[in-house]
C-alpha cells in the first residue's frame, strides 16, 4: 500500500497552534498517523484536545489519539452518542448562563 502526503493534510497540521514548536513524529491531526513511527523518547503531541477535535473532525479518529477515540466510543457507545452528549452539555451550559 502506497501512501502519500497531501496538501490538505499538511494544511490541517499547520493550522494547529502548536505546529511551530511541536516535534512529535505522530500527530493525531495527520491522516497518515497509523503509518508514522514512534520511537521511545520521541516527543508527544502537545495540542489540547479541543483543538485536535476541531481540526481533526474529518479524520478517522477525529483528531484524537487512537486510545482516546476508543475510550470515548467505549464509554458512550458510539461517536454519534458522544456528539449528542456534547450538544446536551452545551445547551445546558447555555441555559445556565
Amino acid at each position: 500500500m502506497k501512501v502519500r502526503e497531501t496538501a490538505e493534510n499538511t494544511r490541517r497540521m499547520e493550522m494547529c497552534p502548536s505546529f511551530e514548536t511541536c516535534d512529535a513524529p505522530k500527530c493525531p491531526l495527520d491522516e497518515l498517523y497509523d503509518v508514522r513511527v514512534f520511537i521511545a523518547g520521541d516527543k508527544r503531541c502537545i495540542a489540547e484536545r479541543p483543538t485536535r477535535l476541531a481540526l481533526g473532525a474529518g479524520l478517522p479518529h477525529k483528531g484524537l489519539f487512537p486510545r482516546e477515540y476508543a475510550a470515548v466510543v467505549r464509554f458512550h457507545g458510539s461517536w454519534e452518542a458522544y456528539l449528542e452528549h456534547l450538544a446536551v452539555k452545551a445547551s445546558e451550559k447555555g441555559a445556565i448562563a
